[in-house]
């Protein structure tokens, strides 16, 4: 995978909510909720990185 494990996260929720059609703009609330350790390997990182790069902790 290329790019900073931040841009990978921003492509991989981009495509999440391409795949489900989700209008641009409109905030998604996922159900049930996904995990950092969930996210992560999604994006070839891991979840301590996915929550800094969320603004949440690890």
């Amino acid at each position: 995978m290329f790019g900073t494990s931040v841009e990978r996260l921003a492509l991989t929720l981009l495509t999440l909510a391409e795949r489900f059609e989700v209008e641009p703009g409109v905030e998604l609330l996922i159900t049930p909720p996904v995990t950092l350790d969930e996210l992560a390997p999604l994006a070839g990182g891991t979840s301590h990185t996915a929550g800094l790069a969320l603004g949440q902790p690890a």
